[in-house]
């Protein structure tokens, strides 16, 4: 997504926008938050950002797994068709292949469930 019509969430500048479709169809909206030539996602930008998701969806949501190591704080809402992410992740933190990127980034992804269970299991 090229437009600027989304350049910041609960006063947190927003880094870029994606879309992603499958068979023609939107499956999930990314938005990122943190850049290598700006400046990381702060902790605060984490929390004003959840509180606000909060106020919206309220508080039932769970904690993500954090298998590689990388999610340093996150939110997931599931509904029943629909799933939100607000992950804050510091890759120099991967058990696996860790390495010093300088900053934290984040983002919250908005997902179809059916959609992207189809496309992970497809040959795309």
């Amino acid at each position: 997504y090229l437009g600027k019509d989304i350049d910041n969430i609960s006063n947190v500048k927003v880094t870029s926008v994606t879309l992603d479709f499958y068979k023609n169809k939107l499956c999930s909206i990314g938005i990122n938050f943190g850049s290598f030539e700006e400046k990381s996602f702060e902790i605060y930008e984490f929390n004003d950002i959840l509180s606000a998701l909060e106020k919206t969806y309220g508080v039932n949501w769970v904690n993500p797994t954090n298998k590689s190591g990388v999610i340093t704080n996150g939110a997931i809402w599931a509904g029943k068709k629909v799933t939100l992410e607000l992950l804050r992740t510091d890759f120099s933190k991967s058990k696996t292949k860790p390495a010093d990127y300088g900053f934290i980034g984040g983002y919250i992804n908005v997902y179809d469930k059916k959609l992207m269970n189809e496309m992970e299991s497809s040959d795309f």
